[in-house]
């Protein structure tokens, strides 16, 4: 290039150009591995929670059984635990 010339050569235009095309599918494939790592942990986190929630119905249903006939479901036995309390009976063990 010559002292009295200003600017960037064609070749010099398209090497750059291709360095911002790498650097822009990085950037890119970056984001899509990232969205679908969050995807999989919300899943693993609506798994959890519906185990947990199965895990909690499972374990109203004995106080459910024993409340009498003014709990329809062990969500009222649930709801109504502080106006008055549900007895869990234990069952015997068998030997």
């Amino acid at each position: 290039m010559n002292g009295n010339q200003k600017g960037f050569t064609l070749i010099e235009l398209m090497v750059s150009l291709a360095i911002g095309l790498l650097v822009a599918l990085a950037a890119v494939q970056m984001f899509v591995t990232n969205q679908q790592s969050f995807n999989l942990q919300r899943g693993m986190g609506d798994v959890q929670d519906n185990g947990r929630f199965a895990l909690d119905f499972i374990g109203l249903t004995p106080a459910w059984q024993t409340c009498g006939p003014l709990a329809a479901s062990p969500w009222d036995a649930a709801l109504s635990w502080p106006r008055r309390m549900c007895r869990v009976e234990r069952q015997p063990r068998l030997r």
